[in-house]
């Protein structure tokens, strides 16, 4: 199960690094925030789970990740926001969505 408050508080940790008082990096944040709370929206309207309903929350956070980061780092966005997870040891269920995300790319 994913403990998505202890998500929250180590995502919450990583964007105060940034300077959340340029309007770029806060309409970002903004951003990812909105499609988080829009996809626990989504999923408990779709009467999921509630491991489900966390993990649909935990995506939202997570699905622009990768383009955060140094762009002195080898791969996509995708790429590094699965390194990214692994490091952290995210949940294998997220992972794997992101991993279905590379292949849809790769394919299209």
């Amino acid at each position: 199960m994913i403990d998505i408050n202890r998500l929250k508080k180590e995502l919450n940790k990583y964007i105060n690094e940034f300077d959340i008082n340029d309007p770029q990096i806060e309409m970002k944040i903004r951003h990812t925030y909105r499609v988080s709370s829009l996809s626990r929206q989504l999923a408990t309207h779709l009467r999921l789970s509630d491991e489900d309903v966390d993990l649909a929350e935990a995506i939202g956070l997570l699905h622009d990740i990768g383009k955060s980061i140094d762009h002195e780092l080898e791969g996509s966005q995708v790429t590094i926001g699965v390194d990214l997870c692994r490091k952290y040891k995210e949940n294998a269920t997220v992972i794997t969505h992101l991993l279905i995300k590379i292949v849809l790319i790769m394919e299209s």
